[in-house]
Protein backbone atom coordinates (compact mmCIF):
# COMPACT_ATOMS: atom_id res chain seq x y z
CA UNK A 1 0.00 0.00 0.00
CA UNK A 2 1.33 3.57 -1.07
CA UNK A 3 2.51 5.95 2.02
CA UNK A 4 -0.13 8.20 2.74
CA UNK A 5 0.23 11.97 1.66
CA UNK A 6 -0.75 15.31 2.72
CA UNK A 7 0.24 18.21 0.28
CA UNK A 8 -1.35 21.56 2.20
CA UNK A 9 -0.92 25.77 0.68
CA UNK A 10 -2.50 28.97 2.09
CA UNK A 11 -5.31 30.99 0.72
CA UNK A 12 -4.56 34.77 -0.52
CA UNK A 13 -2.84 37.05 1.98
CA UNK A 14 -2.44 40.84 2.25
CA UNK A 15 -2.31 42.42 -1.05
CA UNK A 16 -2.71 39.10 -2.75
CA UNK A 17 -5.70 38.37 -4.62
CA UNK A 18 -4.76 34.82 -5.43
CA UNK A 19 -2.01 32.50 -3.95
CA UNK A 20 -0.05 30.57 -6.42
CA UNK A 21 -0.20 27.61 -3.78
CA UNK A 22 -3.36 27.22 -3.27
CA UNK A 23 -3.95 26.95 -7.15
CA UNK A 24 -0.81 24.31 -7.43
CA UNK A 25 -3.16 22.01 -4.49
CA UNK A 26 -6.42 22.50 -6.48
CA UNK A 27 -4.51 21.42 -9.45
CA UNK A 28 -3.42 18.03 -7.98
CA UNK A 29 -5.55 14.81 -8.41
CA UNK A 30 -6.04 13.23 -4.67
CA UNK A 31 -6.81 9.84 -4.50
CA UNK A 32 -7.21 7.81 -1.18
CA UNK A 33 -3.63 7.99 -0.63
CA UNK A 34 -2.97 11.80 -1.41
CA UNK A 35 -5.29 14.56 0.89
CA UNK A 36 -5.43 18.01 0.06
CA UNK A 37 -5.61 20.93 2.49
CA UNK A 38 -5.83 24.72 2.46
CA UNK A 39 -5.30 26.88 5.30
CA UNK A 40 -6.27 30.55 6.10
CA UNK A 41 -2.99 32.54 6.66
CA UNK A 42 -3.10 31.98 10.61
CA UNK A 43 -0.76 31.75 13.56
CA UNK A 44 -2.51 29.33 15.05
CA UNK A 45 -0.90 25.89 15.92
CA UNK A 46 -4.38 24.04 16.37
CA UNK A 47 -5.79 24.78 13.09
CA UNK A 48 -2.48 23.13 11.12
CA UNK A 49 -2.84 19.84 13.98
CA UNK A 50 -6.39 19.53 13.74
CA UNK A 51 -5.46 18.26 10.51
CA UNK A 52 -3.99 15.50 11.94
CA UNK A 53 -6.82 14.56 13.81
CA UNK A 54 -8.66 11.70 11.68
CA UNK A 55 -5.31 11.15 9.21
CA UNK A 56 -1.82 10.61 10.06
CA UNK A 57 -0.09 11.18 7.03
CA UNK A 58 3.49 9.35 5.83
CA UNK A 59 4.27 11.88 4.69
CA UNK A 60 3.59 16.00 4.39
CA UNK A 61 4.57 18.54 1.92
CA UNK A 62 3.56 21.74 2.75
CA UNK A 63 3.84 24.60 0.01
CA UNK A 64 3.84 28.33 0.15
CA UNK A 65 3.69 31.30 -1.87
CA UNK A 66 7.00 33.47 -1.67
CA UNK A 67 6.57 36.93 -4.07
CA UNK A 68 10.70 37.16 -4.07
CA UNK A 69 11.86 34.06 -4.95
CA UNK A 70 12.60 33.66 -9.02
CA UNK A 71 12.52 29.63 -8.83
CA UNK A 72 11.04 26.96 -6.38
CA UNK A 73 12.59 27.05 -2.76
CA UNK A 74 13.41 23.50 -1.20
CA UNK A 75 13.47 25.17 2.57
CA UNK A 76 15.24 22.99 4.69
CA UNK A 77 15.09 24.78 7.90
CA UNK A 78 12.08 26.03 10.25
CA UNK A 79 13.15 28.61 12.65
CA UNK A 80 11.42 28.88 16.31
CA UNK A 81 10.08 32.34 15.23
CA UNK A 82 7.08 34.17 14.34
CA UNK A 83 6.23 37.56 13.61
CA UNK A 84 3.80 39.41 11.96
CA UNK A 85 4.48 42.66 9.99
CA UNK A 86 7.59 43.69 11.80
CA UNK A 87 6.61 42.73 15.20
CA UNK A 88 9.72 41.86 17.09
CA UNK A 89 9.61 37.95 16.76
CA UNK A 90 8.26 35.57 19.20
CA UNK A 91 8.90 31.87 20.04
CA UNK A 92 6.18 29.60 18.32
CA UNK A 93 7.17 26.81 21.33
CA UNK A 94 8.83 28.47 23.99
CA UNK A 95 10.72 24.71 25.06
CA UNK A 96 10.89 23.88 21.74
CA UNK A 97 14.83 23.55 19.88
CA UNK A 98 15.90 26.96 18.02
CA UNK A 99 15.47 25.20 14.75
CA UNK A 100 14.13 22.47 13.19
CA UNK A 101 15.39 20.43 9.49
CA UNK A 102 12.95 18.68 7.51
CA UNK A 103 13.47 15.04 7.45
CA UNK A 104 12.41 14.73 3.59
CA UNK A 105 15.13 16.69 1.35
CA UNK A 106 13.84 16.71 -1.90
CA UNK A 107 15.98 16.42 -4.28
CA UNK A 108 17.17 20.07 -6.50
CA UNK A 109 16.25 20.46 -10.04
CA UNK A 110 17.47 23.43 -12.62
CA UNK A 111 14.32 24.92 -11.22
CA UNK A 112 14.99 24.86 -7.68
CA UNK A 113 17.12 26.22 -5.20
CA UNK A 114 17.44 25.06 -1.60
CA UNK A 115 17.39 27.37 1.04
CA UNK A 116 17.80 27.47 5.38
CA UNK A 117 15.42 30.43 6.11
CA UNK A 118 11.85 30.59 5.75
CA UNK A 119 11.49 33.77 7.26
CA UNK A 120 8.97 33.83 10.70
CA UNK A 121 5.90 34.54 9.04
CA UNK A 122 3.13 31.47 8.85
CA UNK A 123 4.85 28.95 6.35
CA UNK A 124 7.70 28.99 8.82
CA UNK A 125 5.53 28.59 11.41
CA UNK A 126 3.50 25.61 9.41
CA UNK A 127 6.52 24.03 9.13
CA UNK A 128 8.02 24.50 12.56
CA UNK A 129 4.99 22.88 13.93
CA UNK A 130 4.83 20.00 11.33
CA UNK A 131 7.96 19.36 12.00
CA UNK A 132 7.60 18.89 15.55
CA UNK A 133 4.87 16.87 15.08
CA UNK A 134 6.67 14.80 12.39
CA UNK A 135 9.74 14.34 14.36
CA UNK A 136 7.98 12.69 16.86
CA UNK A 137 5.37 10.49 15.44
CA UNK A 138 7.56 9.34 12.12
CA UNK A 139 6.37 10.98 9.37
CA UNK A 140 8.57 12.87 6.81
CA UNK A 141 8.24 16.53 6.14
CA UNK A 142 9.05 19.05 3.02
CA UNK A 143 8.39 22.77 2.68
CA UNK A 144 8.84 24.28 -0.79
CA UNK A 145 8.08 28.06 -1.35
CA UNK A 146 6.77 29.02 -4.69
CA UNK A 147 7.43 32.16 -7.21
CA UNK A 148 3.98 34.12 -7.62
CA UNK A 149 4.55 33.80 -11.05
CA UNK A 150 5.51 30.19 -11.50
CA UNK A 151 3.83 28.36 -13.88
CA UNK A 152 1.32 26.03 -11.69
CA UNK A 153 1.43 23.19 -13.65
CA UNK A 154 4.80 23.23 -13.91
CA UNK A 155 5.09 23.10 -10.25
CA UNK A 156 2.31 20.79 -9.85
CA UNK A 157 3.92 18.51 -12.12
CA UNK A 158 7.16 19.01 -9.31
CA UNK A 159 5.53 18.38 -6.29
CA UNK A 160 3.96 15.10 -7.66
CA UNK A 161 7.10 14.23 -8.60
CA UNK A 162 8.41 14.99 -5.28
CA UNK A 163 5.54 12.75 -3.98
CA UNK A 164 6.62 10.04 -5.64
CA UNK A 165 10.16 10.64 -3.80
CA UNK A 166 8.69 10.47 -0.52
CA UNK A 167 7.00 7.31 -1.12
CA UNK A 168 10.27 5.69 -2.16
CA UNK A 169 12.32 7.40 0.65
CA UNK A 170 9.10 5.91 3.09
CA UNK A 171 8.88 2.65 1.60
CA UNK A 172 12.99 1.80 2.06
CA UNK A 173 12.68 2.97 5.43
CA UNK A 174 12.14 -0.06 7.75
CA UNK A 175 11.03 2.04 10.43
CA UNK A 176 10.45 5.67 10.51
CA UNK A 177 10.43 6.74 14.15
CA UNK A 178 14.13 6.08 14.33
CA UNK A 179 14.62 8.71 11.35
CA UNK A 180 15.21 12.18 12.47
CA UNK A 181 16.80 14.74 10.64
CA UNK A 182 17.41 17.42 13.30
CA UNK A 183 21.11 18.21 13.47
CA UNK A 184 22.89 18.63 17.29
CA UNK A 185 23.18 22.35 18.52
Amino acid sequence: MPPETLVYAFKPYGEFSDNISEAIVNSLSTDDNLTTQVFDVQFSRSMFLSTLKNNIPDIIIGLGQNPRARKLQLERKALNLWSNKGKFPQPIDRNGRPHLFVNLRLPRTLNTTVTYNAGTYVCNFSMYVFLNYCLNNGSKFAFIHVPVNFNVQAAADFVMHAIQFGNEKVSNSSDLKFERAIKPL
